[in-house]
């Protein structure tokens, strides 16, 4: 199936949007879309997390340390580690991606 991600993300207006783009056995990619100053709390993932940024630029807390990224970086999220992440630009999209 062939998709554009970045045309078409489903923004919102009171939370992260979040939209699937592909789930199998070993994998699980998914994109997430921010707006200007919005967050996606402070939470934890149980796998090894790559964060690759799309589109506009976000701030990645973790660890007491905050980290610039801007499209085209991408971040290895170590498993079990406290993290949040917050958009700067009007629109900010960026995927996840995970292997089981």
């Amino acid at each position: 199936m062939n998709q554009n991600i970045i045309d078409n993300f489903p923004f919102q207006s009171d939370r992260p949007g979040i939209s699937p783009v592909q789930k199998t056995e070993k994998t699980n990619i998914f994109a997430v879309g921010l707006t200007k100053g919005q967050l996606m709390q402070k939470h934890r993932t149980p796998l090894v997390t790559l964060l690759v940024v799309l589109k506009g630029s976000l701030s990645f807390f973790i660890e007491e340390e905050t980290i610039q990224l801007t499209a085209g970086s991408s971040y290895a999220i170590p498993p079990t580690i406290e993290h949040e992440v917050r958009g700067k630009d009007e629109e900010n999209i960026f995927l996840l991606i995970q292997e089981k």
